[in-house]
């Protein structure tokens, strides 16, 4: 069963930023959201180190000590067998990572937006 946003926006452990991914698959001229999970960490010593960051995409770092699991990683584990989502929209980030993008490219997405409509603040 799909989670709701609210849902997954709860479930994240985050605690910089909640961040949630909706993937999308074409369905009767529509959108139909086949995955939506958000974003994990397990940071050592219980606490983020990356509280004080501003990371913007060109320096974002591609390993953190937060042991992180983004939620395009957690959105794409998601998906149910024989779905092919095509569109993936991210809330609550600004951007996706390289990795993320490359992920996402592999099973099949060729549209990635950030989301501006829904929003994750509050949420926690």
């Amino acid at each position: 069963m799909l989670k709701s946003f609210h849902q997954v926006s709860q479930e994240s452990t985050c605690q910089k930023r909640v961040t949630v991914c909706e993937l999308l698959e074409p369905m009767r001229g529509s959108w139909q959201v086949v995955a939506r999970e958000s974003n994990r960490c397990d940071p050592l010593g219980g606490t983020c180190h990356r509280l004080g960051r501003a990371d913007v995409q060109a320096t974002y770092p591609s390993s953190s000590d937060c042991r992180w699991t983004h939620a395009e990683r957690m959105a794409i584990a998601a998906i149910p067998f024989g779905r092919r989502p095509t569109r993936a929209i991210i809330y609550g980030h600004d951007f996706a990572c390289p990795e993320c993008v490359q992920a996402l490219t592999a099973v099949g997405v060729t549209v990635i937006e950030i989301g501006r409509a829904r929003t994750t603040v509050g949420l926690k």
